[in-house]
């Protein structure tokens, strides 16, 4: 409360009869000590509200730099949901830039790698880019890695973009060829194959830019990428039955499912 209220420019009683008000109005969450405003519509234009008046690089050194792992953590997750914000996305890309703190995604830890993920939304391709970083030292892709899930699922929701569809997958592709035949926890290659389904595939990526990750996979002369092409032709063929456990949301960006046939034309 303390720090929260130096950043506000006010007294802790203050501060406090502003809660007060808050709670009163129903607009304040409270578990154990700790308090948030809801929902997170009201939430977030506070915040940016808070981050157009106030100088952010005293906010990062404040809320991030040196703040507890709690604190950061949540500062970390309010600014995910801050996409149309442009000090919000700064703030992001710095921290995720490649000579930013979280930029070396081999020495984070799990409080670090929360951040990263939290951050993704309004950072995508510096994400992309650390995740090929550090893609290219084999023990990072191998099954060996106990975190290799979390890098997963962030390159197939960053695959949800057209433009950023052929590096996200080319990212799935050195995760699945780095698993075993038989791995099933949790594995890169299925990620990588929903993404070609034509229904819930949670991409907007054209077919044509679907067709090329396929053929480059066909036509390579390593074995398992030429299996991994035939996985991902017959999911593309598949007319019935589609599920999907992936999440589809990703910050507070619009989403739907995924680019779905809606003529004729588009089903043949």
């Amino acid at each position: 409360m303390e720090i929260l209220a130096s950043i506000a420019g006010c007294s802790i009683q203050t501060f406090q009869r502003h809660m007060a008000e808050l709670s009163r109005r129903g607009l304040l969450q409270k578990r154990r000590a700790w308090r948030a405003v809801l929902p997170h519509a009201i939430a977030n234009q506070l915040a940016i509200n808070a981050l157009e008046n106030l100088d952010t690089s005293a906010l990062v050194g404040t809320l991030f730099v040196a703040a507890t792992e709690r604190v950061a953590r949540s500062f970390s997750r309010r600014l995910g949901y801050l996409h149309n914000c442009r000090q919000a996305v700064d703030i992001a890309r710095t921290l995720l830039s490649e000579n930013g703190p979280l930029s070396d995604l081999q020495t984070l830890g799990e409080f670090q790698r929360q951040q990263f993920a939290n951050l993704a939304p309004l950072g995508a391709e510096h994400v992309l880019a650390s995740i090929e970083r550090a893609q290219t030292d084999a023990a990072f892709v191998s099954t060996e890695n106990s975190n290799r899930t979390d890098f997963i699922r962030l390159a197939r929701s960053i695959a949800y973009d057209a433009e950023l569809f052929e590096r996200a997958a080319e990212i799935l592709v050195s995760f699945s060829i780095a698993e075993p035949k038989e791995y099933n926890h949790e594995p890169a290659r299925d990620a990588l194959v929903s993404l070609f389904q034509i229904a819930l595939s949670g991409t907007q990526a054209s077919l044509e830019k679907r067709l090329h990750v396929a053929r480059a996979l066909l036509n390579s002369p390593e074995k398992k990428k030429q299996e991994l092409g035939f996985e991902i032709l017959t999911a593309g063929l598949k007319a019935s039955h589609f599920n999907s456990h992936y999440s589809f949301e990703f910050g507070s960006r619009h989403r739907d499912y995924g680019w779905f046939p809606s003529t004729d034309s588009d089903f043949s």
